[in-house]
């Protein structure tokens, strides 16, 4: 039904039924309801807004997938700024606090331990530069 279309914006009905938390099924919905209107250009938009046109993988699952990977980075460096504050090194504990926080990973310190997640300004070369 797509193909030689071009690309083309998503549908705004499709767009709203996922920013109304997340709501996958209304956005389903509009693809059918594109399909049967003939509107391809339409379709393929909203297709690929949702990842479901071609075999590229979209950005937003190489940056997952580079989580898995940077994981034991992180892990690494954060255990350098635990020993850095033991060793009561506050220049390179901060060095690494700033990095991480410029890198997009969100640390956070609680009595078991820091704890981190990426957040969606996630950039591996900052955090490569930490090391």
């Amino acid at each position: 039904a797509v193909q030689g279309t071009e690309n083309a914006a998503p549908s705004e009905a499709a767009v709203l039924a996922l920013a109304d938390d997340l709501n996958t099924h209304g956005a389903l919905t509009e693809l059918h309801r594109l399909a049967s209107a003939g509107d391809a250009d339409g379709l393929r938009g909203t297709l690929e807004l949702i990842g479901l046109f071609g075999g590229a993988v979209p950005a937003w699952a190489d940056e997952a997938e580079a989580s898995g990977d940077v994981s034991a980075l992180i892990e690494a460096l954060l255990e350098a700024r635990a020993e850095a504050r033991k060793s009561k090194d506050f220049a390179r504990a901060d060095a690494l606090r700033d990095g991480f926080a410029a890198a997009g990973v969100l640390v956070k310190d609680t009595p078991e331990g820091a704890t981190w997640e990426l957040a969606p300004t996630f950039d591996a070369a900052k955090l490569e530069a930490l090391k």
